[in-house]
């Protein structure tokens, strides 16, 4: 369970479950397009299951999901 009270904001809750973006830097360029590897393993495969089991259906999280598709939002992991 996690208290998400504990947290001072979003951008740190997202981090802790490792759903924040992770810099690569290679010389003078930074590339934040990949996930990070650090954050708590568990909850990042539980919210990417639960996530995934989402797209495809027809209540309100699936149909959100069509229309993020629809504008290019969605991207897919290697």
């Amino acid at each position: 369970m996690v208290d998400v009270s504990l947290f001072d904001g979003d951008d740190r809750l997202a981090s802790y479950c490792g759903l924040a973006p992770a810099d690569s830097r290679s010389g003078t360029s930074i590339d934040s397009s990949h996930s990070s590897r650090a954050g708590n393993k568990t909850l990042k495969n539980l919210l990417i299951f639960s996530c995934n089991s989402l797209v495809g259906t027809k209540n309100r999280f699936g149909r959100y999901y069509d229309e993020c598709a629809s504008r290019g939002c969605v991207t897919t992991g290697p």
